[in-house]
Formats: structure tokens, C-alpha cells, sequence
């Protein structure tokens, strides 16, 4: 990629920001529902690279890794909405 187009590319990426206009909570939710579901199918592989990489037990890496990811997952649905408002 030439570094012109790159540029503009940026231009493009920072008007859209400033511009506040964002993705639906429904654009989101889905997106993160994907996530999750991705996460879930492929748990037992995720389990076993932090056994053999990180040498945790599966109860120790589903509860500091995979329960805190779909803990925070949970919050994020629960709260996106309020989130996504306008501040004052």
C-alpha cells in the first residue's frame, strides 16, 4: 500500500470518528454474541494451548481466563447501551 493511500485512509478513519456516529447497539450485540459463540466452540482448544503453553490446570485457566472473558462479556452487554449515550 502506497503511503498516499494510507493517508487517506487515515483522513477517512478520523472524519468518521469525529464525526460520532457509531455502529447500532444492535450492530454490537451481535457482533459480541459472535464472539462469544467463536470463544465457546473453540473452549477446549483454548483450554488445552494455556495447559500446554502457560502450564495451567483447565480448572485454573476456565476460571482466570475463559470464566473472567464471558464474566466481562455479560457486563458488556448489560451496560453497552448506556454507554453508547451521549454525554451531557
Amino acid at each position: 500500500m502506497e503511503p498516499s493511500e494510507i493517508e487517506r485512509l487515515r483522513q477517512q478513519h478520523r472524519t468518521f470518528f469525529y464525526s460520532e456516529k457509531t455502529l447500532p447497539l444492535e450492530f454490537r450485540l451481535d457482533q459480541i454474541s459472535k464472539l462469544c459463540e467463536a470463544v465457546k466452540s473453540r473452549e477446549q482448544a483454548i483450554l488445552h494451548a494455556l495447559q500446554q503453553d502457560l502450564h495451567k490446570p483447565v480448572v485454573e485457566a476456565y476460571g482466570g481466563e475463559l470464566g473472567v472473558f464471558f464474566e466481562e462479556l455479560k457486563l458488556v452487554r448489560k451496560k453497552l447501551s448506556s454507554w453508547m449515550r451521549k454525554r451531557r
